[in-house]
């Protein structure tokens, strides 16, 4: 038995934020919901099949309560076309993109 999937959801599930970075790929898609019988899990085995782990972390941490998700969930979607009109290496990039999301935390 993989924890994977398990070891994310715990780890989101006891997160205070959330920062979703998302960009061109789905993520892995895990075969089956390989997780423990415990309660905490339930929704997971309800979840259809074929969700990926990162879509299974954006319902636990936003989309399963949305309204305590408002302060606490932060998305960035990352648009490889940005690269090529900005003129940036990705190094640089890189820390754009670290700075934007170290400053909106702070807000």
């Amino acid at each position: 038995m993989s924890r994977t999937l398990e070891l994310c959801l715990t780890e989101v599930s006891k997160c205070h934020l959330f920062v979703g970075i998302l960009s061109e790929r789905y993520g892995w898609v895990p075969s089956e919901h390989d997780i423990p019988s415990s309660p905490e899990f339930d929704w997971v085995r309800e979840y259809p099949c074929g969700a990926s782990a990162t879509e299974l972390e954006i319902y636990l941490a936003a989309l399963s309560k949305p309204a305590d998700a408002l302060e606490k969930s932060f998305f960035y979607m990352r648009n490889s076309e940005f690269l090529r009109y900005a003129n940036l290496t990705v190094y640089q990039y890189s820390i754009l993109f670290m700075l934007l999301v170290f400053f909106t935390v702070l807000q």
